[in-house]
């Protein structure tokens, strides 16, 4: 649980924060390139991972990581508050084992 709301707050934090970026000129990402766009394309792998946290936890951390990595490479400091967030919620996802019972809800 604790993944997904990370991994969720994480993504849509990177999401607005590049949007905003482009928006008003300011950022690392300052206008529409090739780094904002993928900040914002792994803004979302981040969000999709973390939607994946319940059902499949260690494939939604594997995909949390990956978009947490790819943002640091392509959009650098401006990514640092979003992809620290991804970065700990693909960690726990990875390393939290998933003993429960399926239930009848599942």
């Amino acid at each position: 649980m604790i993944a997904l709301l990370l991994g969720l707050v994480g993504g849509i934090i990177g999401i607005v924060e590049t949007v905003l970026n482009i928006a008003y000129g300011s950022g690392n990402t300052p206008s529409v390139n090739v780094h904002a766009i993928g900040a914002i394309l792994f803004s979302v792998v981040g969000v999709v991972g973390s939607l994946l946290a319940r059902k499949v936890p260690r494939v939604a951390g594997v995909v949390m990581l990956v978009g947490a990595v790819g943002g640091f490479i392509l959009a650098t400091f401006s990514f640092i508050p979003p992809g620290v967030l991804l970065l700990l919620a693909g960690l726990i996802a990875v390393f939290t084992s998933n003993d429960r019972k399926p239930s009848l809800d599942d």
